[in-house]
C-alpha cells in the first residue's frame, strides 16, 4: 500500500464506497502501462467511438473484441501481468463481503480483460456520469501534474 491508501484501518472501515479500492500499482506494470499509452497516443489509435468522456484524446491500448486496436495483444507478458494484478486487486480481503452479496454471473466463468485505454485529459475535460459494462472497472493514473500535498493544501 502506498502512502495514497489508506492511512489506518479507521479509514478503510469508513470507506463510504466498500467496492472501492486503492492501491499502488507495481513498477513493471505501472512503466509497461505508461509506455503502451504512449505507444498508443503515438498511433493514434482513438478510442473515442466507445468512450462518453469529453476528453479530446482517448486512445485503445487493449481491445478483446477488435485485435486492430489494439497495440497489445493478450498473450503478451506484460499484459499477463498487468491482468493479474487486477484480478488479485479484485479479490483482495477488503472485497470479500462485497462479492458475498452480489451476485452478477449465473455460472462460474474466468474473468478478463476485455479493454483498456488511456485518457490524456486536459484541463476542463472530464467524464461525466457513466455506466460500464463488465464486472469490474477500474482506473489508474499515470501521471497527475501536482502532488497530494498540492492537493491536500486545497482540500485538506
Amino acid at each position: 500500500m502506498s502512502k495514497y491508501g489508506w492511512k489506518n484501518e479507521i479509514d478503510r472501515v469508513h470507506n463510504r464506497l466498500p467496492e472501492v479500492s486503492f492501491g499502488e500499482v507495481p513498477p513493471d506494470i505501472f512503466s509497461w502501462l505508461k509506455d503502451a499509452a504512449k505507444q498508443s497516443k503515438e498511433k493514434n489509435i482513438d478510442g473515442r467511438q466507445i468512450l462518453v468522456g469529453h476528453i479530446d484524446e482517448e486512445y485503445d491500448i487493449y481491445q478483446h473484441l477488435n485485435k486492430s486496436k489494439s497495440i497489445v495483444q493478450s498473450d503478451n507478458i506484460n499484459f499477463i501481468r498487468y491482468e493479474n494484478f487486477i484480478l488479485r486487486c479484485a479479490f483482495d480481503q477488503y472485497f470479500e463481503e462485497f462479492w458475498k452479496k452480489t451476485n452478477v454471473l449465473t455460472k462460474s466463468c474466468e474473468l478478463k480483460i476485455i479493454s483498456t485505454w488511456a485518457n490524456f485529459q486536459k484541463k476542463h475535460e472530464f467524464n461525466p456520469p457513466h455506466n460500464h459494462s463488465g464486472v469490474m472497472s477500474w482506473i489508474i493514473f499515470l501521471n497527475i501534474p501536482y502532488n497530494l500535498e498540492d492537493e491536500d493544501g486545497v482540500f485538506p
